[in-house]
């Protein structure tokens, strides 16, 4: 009989690659993937980068870009759903911040089809993850929805991180803070992760890690981004607030920072404050 034998689990990304002027980089990254692409662009960020997104796509595949609407709800997954059927797409990219990503991994998981996911902001965890949070049309949480498996590429431009308020990159490390507290009340209560199984011993390290950086790093990052500077501290946070953060709650597990936050979802007064901005 063998000891101690609960199975135990942890998730990741298909690949991440993060660097300065990845942009350029994503439109054959997704030909990797298929012959047609969907790129769901933030509508905060579309008028910005919307003519850098299809030069990225000048040699191919084949690109159609849609404004994301807003929130990430039945309805606006619905939506590309039906506009992925139409174009024929092949792979699904989200490009912008966690509702837009989260909108385009839901509906590539409807579809079947494989999902990049380029983050314009390193605000929250969001990107990494087999999870979507779904919203009502009024800006409440409505539930959330796990998804098979984790986005096949993450691509993270940090030049464009960085040329982001540096409100975007606090709230992510607001949010990445509570990664190691959360795994770690859930490692000691024996608590499942976002596989309903206890978490590997990687997954409580790789939070530790985030926990870590975080504190060594993340002064001098705000400061470089208040500086529109991708430079070594930026880039360490980002990993932190993205992979670092994003593996850690899936594979180490959450526990009160997040029930809160989608409490207080419920208030109107905090409907303009960011993931991360409402941590505990």
């Amino acid at each position: 009989m063998l000891v101690g034998s609960a199975f135990k689990g942890a998730r990741f990304p298909g690949r991440y690659i993060q660097g300065a002027g990845a942009i350029a980089k994503l439109g054959a990254e997704a030909g990797s993937y298929g012959d047609k692409a969907l790129v769901l662009l933030d509508n905060g960020v579309f008028d910005l980068l919307g003519d850098a997104v299809a030069t990225s796509f000048a040699n191919g595949p084949d690109v159609e870009i849609l404004r994301h609407g807003g929130e990430c709800s039945e309805r606006a997954i619905a939506g590309l759903v039906t506009a992925a059927r139409a174009s024929g797409a092949e792979v699904i990219v989200g490009a912008g911040g966690g509702k837009a990503l989260d909108t385009a991994k839901a509906a590539a998981r409807d579809l079947a089809l494989p999902i990049v996911v380029f983050p314009t902001i390193a605000a929250s965890d969001a990107p990494c993850s087999a999870l979507a949070v779904i919203y009502n049309d009024d800006g409440t949480v409505a539930y959330d929805t796990f998804l098979p498996r984790n986005p096949d590429l993450v691509l993270v431009d940090t030049a464009l991180i960085a040329r982001a308020p540096a409100r975007f990159l606090a709230a992510g490390i607001g949010d990445a803070l509570a990664t190691w507290y959360e795994a770690e009340s859930c490692r000691q209560s024996g608590a499942s992760n976002c596989m309903k199984m206890p978490g590997m011993p990687l997954a409580y390290e790789v939070a530790r890690f985030c926990r870590d950086t975080i504190f060594e790093f993340g002064a001098a990052a705000l400061a470089e981004c208040d500086a529109k500077t991708a430079g070594p501290a930026l880039e360490r946070v980002v990993e932190a607030n993205i992979l670092l953060s994003g593996v850690g709650f899936e594979s180490g597990g959450v526990a009160a920072a997040h029930a809160i936050h989608h409490g207080l979802c419920e208030l109107d007064d905090v409907h303009h404050h960011l993931h991360g901005e409402k941590s505990p």
